[in-house]
């Protein structure tokens, strides 16, 4: 990992203590800068598959919150996502490409970028800029 800051980590540990089956899981959105020191976060996106997501709904703790079109589940820093967009993202396909750092699996930079750019918020093409500065 990258030298990353001590809130990061708290919730890279909060993660790692769900101890979520491996490929059920892919974090995206900006967790994939989070984990490189390149950005400080105030929670993590996890796509998680459609079974993971129906389990963590009756977990105790979880809150279920509306976003855009769908919900998602939230506790302690961590977001738990049955979908990812705008796009449209084949969840197992990203898994298959996840990109592991400490072994938690990432969503690869490339493709964080191009959701990032179809997001096209300010904030998304700020960390457009930082993922093509790291990749130089």
């Amino acid at each position: 990992m990258g030298n990353i800051s001590d809130h990061n980590q708290a919730l890279f540990d909060n993660l790692k203590s769900l101890n979520l089956p491996k490929g059920k899981y892919i974090v995206f959105g900006s967790g994939a800068l989070m984990v490189r020191g390149l950005k400080d976060g105030h929670d993590l996106d996890v796509f998680v598959s459609k079974d993971l997501f129906e389990e963590y709904k009756s977990k105790q703790g979880w809150k279920l919150k509306p976003c855009n079109d769908g919900f998602y589940l939230s506790k302690d820093g961590i977001e738990l996502w049955e979908t990812w967009g705008p796009g449209d993202w084949d969840f197992n396909d990203l898994v298959q490409k996840a990109q592991y750092i400490d072994d938690i699996p990432f969503v690869p930079l490339d493709i964080t970028k191009e959701w990032k750019l179809l997001n096209g918020r300010e904030k998304d093409l700020l960390h457009v800029k930082l993922i093509d500065d790291y990749l130089k």
